[in-house]
């Protein structure tokens, strides 16, 4: 199909406007925005043009920021497959970039998923192809180093994972200088790594730089920064400082709430950690939580802290999420 050239400029248009809202936290419409550039990818230059591969990997992103892996998943697997049938009859940077790129799009979608096995080897050809075609020091290389280390913690490869943080630090660090926001989700990653294998001090620092950078960079009300406050406070938390993790949760909920309104998921996550933190050492139990995300219902099984405890504390954070519907 002949490309009609004002409806590809727009699709273009619709994609940068979609990544814009994804980095400025409105996820419903880069959602939307990235739906519309697809559509119009697909039927002015074909479903299997490298152009609709970069939207699908976009609306990955998407789907994995509402909660929806599956969709992510479905996405993210179309992309490589684009991205394969494109390599057998095309080739040059742009191609392996988007390749790699879509890679690593599915090798964090399956991560999400639990499918570890299937990840490894998608993450692994991503970071080989990346270091082959575009450099040693190419940001997309980063990139697949990063989602390296995020499959290493969740697999408990604590020692593998730290040497992928490791060497995707020292690459950004070389190329764009130590005080730059690309680091922020790399420091990010190391202080969840440390908190994963309970090493809470040990990855306080890393934690306190990611904060320190995206905050310099986006603003102290953003929700990626939010975000990055919620791990150090998991951290802060890890330690016993209970009252300090307290107002940072308390921060992070206020910005989810003003930023996504009260029935996001994201908001649900905060209000999960905040209780279990409140109440810590008391009795838990298993109890269904329900939220939405993704303009579904989804039900999720959780542990929260028993709702009354031996010294009658008022428990005035799960009222609230009783109030929003999460705890039935």
């Amino acid at each position: 199909m002949a490309d009609n050239g004002d409806d590809i400029d727009r699709a273009v248009a619709l994609h940068s406007e979609a990544v814009a809202a994804l980095e400025d936290g409105r996820v419903e419409a880069a959602r939307s925005l990235a739906q519309q550039a697809l559509d119009l990818f697909e039927r002015e230059s074909g479903p299997n043009h490298p152009d609709v591969a970069n939207v699908l990997n976009c609306l990955a992103t998407i789907h994995t920021q509402e909660a929806d892996y599956r969709q992510a998943e479905s996405c993210a697997r179309r992309a490589v497959a684009v991205m394969r049938d494109v390599r057998t009859q095309a080739g040059g940077a742009d191609i392996d970039r988007l390749y790699v790129q879509s890679l690593t799009g599915l090798g964090n979608a399956l991560r999400t998923l639990g499918q570890y096995a299937e990840a490894a080897p998608l993450l692994a050809d991503a970071a080989a192809i990346a270091e082959t075609a575009l450099g040693d020091t190419d940001e997309d290389l980063v990139a697949a180093l990063n989602a390296s280390g995020m499959l290493c913690k969740y697999d408990g490869r604590f020692d593998e994972g730290a040497a992928f943080y490791a060497r995707a630090i020292r690459i950004a660090e070389d190329v764009n200088g130590p005080d730059h926001v690309s680091l922020a989700s790399l420091w990010h990653n190391v202080g969840g790594l440390e908190h994963a294998r309970g090493e809470y001090a040990k990855g306080e620092p890393a934690a306190r730089r990611s904060v320190e950078l995206r905050e310099r960079a986006l603003g102290p009300d953003h929700p990626t920064v939010a975000a990055d406050v919620a791990a150090l406070a998991a951290l802060i938390d890890g330690q016993g400082r209970h009252d300090e993790a307290g107002e940072m949760y308390r921060r992070v909920l206020d910005i989810f709430e003003r930023t996504y309104g009260p029935d996001h998921y994201e908001l649900f996550d905060g209000y999960r950690r905040y209780v279990a933190m409140m109440h810590r050492g008391y009795e838990e139990m298993d109890c269904k939580v329900l939220y939405p995300a993704a303009g579904t219902n989804l039900i999720a099984e959780a542990t929260f802290v028993g709702l009354i405890t031996s010294t009658g504390k008022p428990l005035n954070s799960i009222e609230r999420a009783k109030a929003y519907g999460w705890l039935l």
